[in-house]
């Protein structure tokens, strides 16, 4: 089995870079430095692809780290610092419910 859902590799694959100036909000679990990239793979990077999670909005940003919590086996209850980073201009695909033909 493959670890990554291949319609949404697809999805990915066909979807546009996008350059995204201004702000973007990313939540970190403390003692984590805010530019740390995961490199160890998950939703949208595979293992060894450095990956800056970051989101448009901070509500988005929580929801990402809500999501990391919920699959630890451990609670964690470690402080989460929300950045707000500005002056950046990154690259990104942007995912739509449209672009995968189903709800996200």
């Amino acid at each position: 089995m493959t670890p990554f859902d291949p319609h949404l590799l697809d999805a990915l694959e066909a979807s546009e870079v996008e350059r995204v100036s201004g702000t973007v909000w990313r939540q970190i679990i403390l003692p984590s430095s805010v530019m740390r990239p995961n490199q160890r793979g998950a939703r949208w990077n595979p293992l060894g692809v450095e990956t800056l999670y970051c989101s448009l909005d901070a509500d988005t940003a929580a929801a990402e780290i809500d999501h990391l919590i919920g699959q630890q086996p451990v609670a964690i209850r470690r402080p989460r610092v929300t950045y707000r980073l500005g002056g950046h201009s990154l690259s990104g695909r942007r995912l739509k419910a449209a672009t995968l033909g189903r709800s996200l």
